[in-house]
């Protein structure tokens, strides 16, 4: 129901009233498919661009994983350089890095190498001090105590030996 008043004289009262009914039951229903259409767009651009994400970060952050993987080798005492298929696939950052990483692997490989190397010389050593000690006790031992001082005078004791053993038999 509306009313109209009047508007060329201030004592004029009410004009009329006019009665309308107008059916909005279609422009509900229009109301309610735009809301519906828009909360399914704004779920499916949602999803897309979560999704889209998600393996757009997984994408970035591969290189991590394969420098991962290659650091646990490290503490398990594996030293294994990064291929060079794996450097093509990443950005320029991330292949400085993983050629900084094989640089420290090689010299890693190197160090094992040199440590094995004076391992074996250390008991090459070991094995000519035992020797050298040996022939010290036979020395002091064969020797006597008069003998220490001048170490040959075992040996020239030996060839004597063997000398007069020599003679006996060829006589």
């Amino acid at each position: 129901m509306l009313g109209l008043r009047g508007r060329s004289a201030p004592t004029a009262g009410w004009l009329g009233r006019l009665f309308a009914e107008v059916d909005i039951t279609d422009l509900i229903r229009f109301r309610r498919e735009i809301v519906l259409t828009l909360v399914v767009v704004n779920g499916c651009l949602t999803l897309a661009f979560a999704l889209g994400g998600y393996f757009a970060l997984r994408r970035m952050l591969q290189p991590f994983g394969v420098l991962s993987r290659h650091m646990e080798q490290i503490r398990d005492g594996c030293v294994e350089p990064i291929p060079d298929c794996q450097h093509i696939r990443v950005s320029s950052e991330f292949g400085q890095l993983f050629e900084r990483y094989n640089a420290m692997a090689q010299a890693l490989n190197e160090r094992q190498m040199m440590q094995s190397e004076l391992a074996d010389q250390d008991k090459v050593r070991d094995a000519w001090a035992a020797r050298i000690g040996n022939g010290a006790a036979f020395v002091g031992h064969e020797g006597g105590a008069s003998d220490v001082a001048n170490p040959g005078k075992p040996a020239f004791k030996e060839i004597e030996r063997r000398l007069e053993h020599c003679r006996v038999i060829a006589m």
